[in-house]
């Protein structure tokens, strides 16, 4: 089952992401997605987002790291 990391502004498809485990605990990049992934995502000075290719609004990314889970992250928030 793939899941679309869609842009919170206008809803255009950034990547897929996939689980890696039964549990769904754990989710990847698709592997077909990459070169999607690595136009999209941006940072500068230590700030992370994706930027929409269709509206190009900036996705800003927030993670947690869990001890033995490795970092989790989601789109908080969306600027110009």
């Amino acid at each position: 089952m793939l899941k679309e990391v869609k842009c919170l502004s206008c809803s255009h498809a950034l990547f897929r992401i996939g689980p890696l485990d039964e549990k769904g605990e754990f989710w990847g990049l698709f592997e077909e997605d990459k070169t999607r992934y690595e136009s999209a995502h941006k940072g500068q000075g230590g700030k992370e987002w994706y930027e929409c290719p269709d509206c190009h609004k900036k996705n800003w990314i927030a993670g947690v790291s869990e001890p033995g889970k490795g970092r989790k992250s989601w789109i908080s928030h969306v600027t110009e």
